[in-house]
Formats: structure tokens, sequence, C-alpha cells
């Protein structure tokens, strides 16, 4: 088990929690003002897997993975150009690729966060 102190604007709160799915939807769930310390700090290697454990849940849950949602981005802009629709103007026009760009977005955020992980 983890516990981890939630630290809100001087106040704090602990919660013990299962390592696994259950610790990675708290983080997702936490508005990214909110700082998350866990009682004694992880690695490098234990942040890396929170995050990529993240990213694969988030993806299980839309039914997204990677090669997926990328096949599915670069076929609709590639259409699109085909009829001379810039990819903001999809953006704009397509709830579906509006909504799969922004959930890559999402993914793209988190990997960059791994990336910069010593």
């Amino acid at each position: 088990m983890t516990t981890w102190k939630l630290d809100r604007s001087g106040t704090s709160a602990s919660t013990t929690l299962d390592n696994g799915a259950i610790e990675s939807r708290l983080l997702t769930a936490i508005p990214a003002t909110d700082t998350i310390l866990p009682s004694d700090p992880l690695t490098p290697a234990e942040q890396r897997a929170v995050i990529q454990e993240q990213i694969e849940s988030l993806e299980r849950e839309q039914m997204l993975p990677r090669i997926t949602r990328e096949g599915l981005l670069a076929t609709a802009v590639t259409l699109a150009a085909s009829q001379g629709i810039t990819e903001a103007q999809l953006y704009a026009g397509n709830i579906g690729y509006h909504k799969t760009k922004d959930f890559d977005a999402v993914i793209v955020a988190l990997r960059a966060q791994m990336e910069v992980i010593v």
C-alpha cells in the first residue's frame, strides 16, 4: 500500500491506496493545480510507471490505443486535404476528429512528462 498526501493550500489529507489502476485514476482525477506527494518519494522509474499506467488506462477507457488513434488522425487529415480542407477547418467542423485530437493531446502531454523525469 502507498500513502498519498494531498496538499491543498496548506491543508493536507492522507489516503491509503493499493498501487495500480486506482492510484492512476486518482492522479488523473485531481486538478493539475493540486500537488500529490507520496509519503516516500517515487523513484524516476516508479514515476514513469505511474504515468505509463495512466496512459494505458486512458487508452483502454477510450478504446483508442496509440496505433489506432494516430492512424485515424493521419487518415482524416489526408482525406480532408484531398478535399481542400485544412486541419484547422477539420478540427472545427468534425466532432470525431476534434475529440480524438484532444484525447491525443492529453496522451502526448503525459508522454512529455515521462521524457523529463530524470
